[in-house]
């Protein structure tokens, strides 16, 4: 079976074709070191990434969250996309009472945790594992692409 997912169905509209773009311009910064945590009590600063794009491009709030969510969520985003797409070859090898990541539940949970801008953030993830090396950029297109086009 062939996945392909052209542009149109991966974005809604123009508005997240721009999240995308800004969200790929901030690739270089997703290792930049974050602030320190703060007091107890107090808000975690945004990461750095966010910070570059409120001050260097006068980015709104929307895009300083959208920026902030898949910092944050990439670790996790690519993890799960791994163990999605591999418990989609080998569903047989859960017989010990581990959760299927490939499970509709689990996967729904996961996208609510993420939030309304899931998609955004599994392609910061995607272009994030190119850009460290981590996989083949066929290779990790296809695995995201499983993620974003599962139903």
């Amino acid at each position: 079976m062939e996945l392909t997912l052209s542009i149109d169905t991966l974005f809604h509209d123009d508005e997240e074709k721009y999240l995308a773009w800004v969200l790929a311009c901030m690739v270089p910064y997703r290792d930049a070191p974050q602030p320190p945590p703060p007091a107890p009590g107090r808000r975690m600063p945004p990461p750095i990434a966010a910070s570059v794009a409120r001050e260097g491009i006068k980015a709104t709030n929307k895009v300083s969250d959208v920026i902030t969510a898949s910092v944050r969520n990439c670790e996790d985003i690519s993890t799960r996309v791994q163990t999605f797409c591999n418990d989609k070859r080998h569903p047989s090898k859960h017989g010990n009472g581990q959760n299927d990541a490939a499970a509709r539940d689990v996967v729904g949970m996961a996208i609510r945790q993420w939030g309304p801008t899931w998609r955004l953030q599994v392609v910061f993830a995607l272009l994030s594992d190119i850009a460290n090396g981590s996989h083949s950029v066929d290779g990790q297109c296809h695995l995201s692409i499983g993620l974003i086009s599962y139903r």
